[in-house]
């Protein structure tokens, strides 16, 4: 995201922010339960690994998985219910609504 505020007529400043930087916290959650579900599915993928650790292993390997993907995907659903889009800048931290 690029913001740009004019200081005088022939200078003006431009900030450069990230959107890393602006995530609310419920964005970082969902960013952390997915980097920790895509983990245990792309070692659960992996082609020699069923064949070292058996079936019921690699099963349990995507099933410890899915509930952080499940769980990142229910703050995607709070957070996306949460917006205010009237405003020109959406807000998430204005109220929390957990069903739209």
């Amino acid at each position: 995201m690029t913001s740009a505020t004019f200081e005088e007529s022939d200078r003006f400043h431009v900030a450069l922010t990230s959107r890393a930087a602006q995530a609310s916290i419920a964005s970082k959650r969902r960013s952390w339960l997915n980097v920790v579900g895509a983990t245990y599915f792309a070692v659960g993928a992996q082609p020699g690994y069923l064949s070292a650790v058996g079936g019921e292993a690699d099963a349990l390997t995507f099933f410890v998985g899915s509930p952080w993907f499940t769980s990142a995907a229910f703050l995607q659903v709070v957070e996306a219910a949460n917006v205010d889009y009237a405003q020109p800048e959406p807000d998430v931290s204005q109220k929390l609504r957990l069903f739209a």
